[in-house]
């Protein structure tokens, strides 16, 4: 009976630890996918090199892995695999093909990125690059659907509005965000500070801007001090 209790207050003790070091540890891997939508032309640029910097700053990592979709693809794509060598001239080429697209085709991407990271170890990421959009009931019940599928296999969704306003159909936008341990971002500094927060442990990610009282609050460790009574009983 006693080896028996022993056994049992090991497996509480290995239990609260587990419970206390939920997080994937620093070398389980990271991946993010880029995926650019409907957007004004005159902002194809500035999302692109946006995109392209966080991109760089990521792979930094030797355990991140990265991607992006074109327009109407249904293959995410690796930067190795870019058609063009130089990270800047993939990404744009993606932004303006995207540029014109409609909110369904980004709806199903999104999808398709968010499905894609599902069995990928670790930290996964999801930024989609664009104006959020009004949505059809269909393509609304669809980002309904992704959210929950996301917040269900811990796939982070960062929305980057380019347009820097509210856009519309905010609410839903901001859902995809908060519900799936994502943001909603409407600045390059701000999406660097958002990525900051989900993926601090990232040496590529680390002090690249000054802390604020809120991010650290935010990323605050568990306490390692948590006393653990067990009562053996004969």
């Amino acid at each position: 009976l006693r080896l028996c209790c022993i056994a049992s207050a090991f497996a509480l003790i290995f239990f609260v630890f587990s419970v206390l070091r939920g997080a994937p540890p620093a070398d389980a891997g990271r991946s993010i996918t880029f995926l650019f939508g409907p957007e004004d032309a005159a902002s194809v640029a500035e999302t692109a090199h946006t995109a392209a910097s966080v991109c760089r700053r990521w792979m930094k990592d030797g355990n991140a892995g990265a991607g992006f979709f074109r327009a109407g693809a249904v293959e995410r794509i690796t930067p190795e695999k870019a058609r063009s060598k130089d990270l800047d001239e993939a990404f744009a080429a993606a932004a303006k093909d995207a540029a014109d697209s409609d909110p369904a085709t980004f709806v199903s991407q999104l999808d398709d990125a968010v499905a894609g990271l599902r069995h990928q170890p670790g930290m996964r990421i999801v930024v989609g690059l664009l104006n959020p959009p009004a949505l059809s009931g269909e393509s609304e019940e669809s980002l309904r659907r992704i959210i929950e599928f996301a917040s269900a296999n811990s796939v982070r969704i960062v929305i980057f509005d380019a347009s820097g306003t509210k856009p519309a159909g905010d609410d839903l936008w901001s859902q995809s965000g908060s519900a799936s341990g994502g943001a909603v971002v409407r600045s390059a500094r701000v999406l660097d500070a958002a990525l900051v927060s989900i993926a601090g442990s990232i040496p590529a990610f680390a002090n690249t801007q000054p802390e604020t009282k809120e991010e650290a609050a935010a990323r605050a460790p568990l306490p390692s001090d948590i006393p653990v009574k067990v009562r053996f009983i004969q």
